[in-house]
């Protein structure tokens, strides 16, 4: 009894790419080489349903059958593959060349040349018959005694297989991604060291408004490239645009990684030893499922709004404020030379002198009170001219 655990939609796409595959020759084997003209029932024998292959006929081409059963009691040149139901080989059967089951039963009472693998099913071979190759199924394979399998028989593990692929690629995909982000940020960091320390500080600074200039930028960008897209004029840039959101996001990338380093190590050390800091731990957040995304995301999202805001600055002559201009000293005030003033005037200006040499205390420079000495002959012109008064 077969069954049909694959979803409707799965089972017409694998049929109609199926049906393409075959009907351009692909897996038509010998029938490829010959023209569409002289493309025969004998050559294939494809349907969506039932197919049936009776004793004395002989198929140069594949047996397909999806969402059916297919019985070949005669012999087919280039292998059975059935989708989403049951292959079943008669005992007179002779089939050169592989049997592939999908989410199905595989039956075999005759003769295959090469291989019986069933994925989604069992594979049962009858007493009788003989298989030229191995024996594979997702559940257990059933060999009863006096059939003949030259190959292996075993249980396959779909799934296991496919982890074990996936983790594979994945490992590979983190392994050139830290090569080629590592390279790149090394790069950047020796050749424009002014640009990623000025990223660097702009990031740090403003974070919410990097990350929010990075998430503009990031969200803008696919979004006009997709709308120029629409138009024959701006295919080119539509394409070469979506080229560069790798770069550009690589880019992100590691000078968020650059910000991250510079909170861990602090200026002004080493701007390399910073940028592997950060670069270190999101590398290492990238392993765990899930969360290495979002790192990415958040890493590029950040990096990339640091630098549009570098280079905005830059374009407009404000990467750096300019340094603040130096005033001149002032020198301190000096005592004013003494004049020929009235002797009238003279205790006025010792009484200004006392005032302001507290103020200066703690200078050498200060002005000292002034001397009491040109009082004197201040007194004695006074006396000089009271004295002729007498006189008169």
């Amino acid at each position: 009894m077969r069954t049909r655990n694959l979803p409707p939609a799965i089972a017409r796409a694998l049929a109609l790419g199926l049906l393409t595959l075959v009907t351009l020759g692909v897996i038509a084997g010998p029938a490829a080489a010959q023209s569409i003209n002289d493309v025969r029932d004998k050559d294939r024998r494809i349907a969506v349903g039932d197919v049936v292959v009776n004793e004395g006929e002989h198929i140069d081409g594949p047996v397909v059958s999806v969402d059916g059963n297919a019985t070949v009691k005669g012999q087919s040149n280039d292998g059975v593959l059935v989708i989403s139901g049951e292959a079943r080989i008669g005992s007179n059967a002779l089939i050169k060349g592989d049997v592939l089951v999908i989410d199905g039963t595989a039956r075999i009472a005759g003769h295959v040349t090469d291989d019986v693998i069933v994925l989604h099913g069992r594979a049962v071979v009858i007493d009788g018959a003989t298989v030229g190759g191995d024996v594979r199924s997702t559940k257990q394979p059933r060999v009863e005694r006096g059939a003949r399998v030259r190959g292996s028989v075993d249980q396959v593990d779909v799934a296991g297989t496919f982890t074990a692929f996936g983790i594979r690629i994945l490992g590979l995909f983190w392994l050139a991604v830290t090569v080629s982000t590592a390279v790149l940020g090394l790069l950047f960091v020796a050749l424009l060291p002014r640009a990623a320390q000025t990223t660097s500080r702009i990031g740090r600074g403003s974070v919410g408004k990097s990350i929010g200039v990075g998430v503009l930028v990031a969200i803008g960008i696919p979004v006009v490239a997709t709308i120029a897209a629409l138009t024959v004029v701006g295919l080119p840039f539509s394409l070469g645009t979506f080229g560069a959101l790798g770069i550009l996001h690589a880019l992100g990338y590691i000078a968020g990684a650059y910000c991250f380093g510079r909170i861990l190590v602090k200026e002004p050390k080493s701007s390399i030893g910073a940028f592997f800091a950060g670069w270190a731990i999101l590398r290492a957040l990238a392993l765990l499922p899930g969360i290495g995304v979002l790192v990415w995301i958040a890493a590029s999202v950040w990096g990339i709004g640091a630098l549009t805001i570098a280079a905005w600055r830059a374009g407009r002559g404000a990467l750096e404020p300019p340094p603040e201009p130096k005033t001149p000293a002032v020198p301190p005030p000096t005592a004013a030379p003494a004049s020929d003033a009235p002797a009238s005037d003279a205790p006025a200006a010792d009484t200004s002198a006392e005032a302001t040499s507290w103020e200066a205390s703690d200078s050498d420079e200060a002005a000292e009170p002034a001397p009491t000495t040109p009082a004197k002959p201040a007194s004695k012109t006074t006396k000089t001219a009271s004295k002729p008064a007498k006189k008169s």
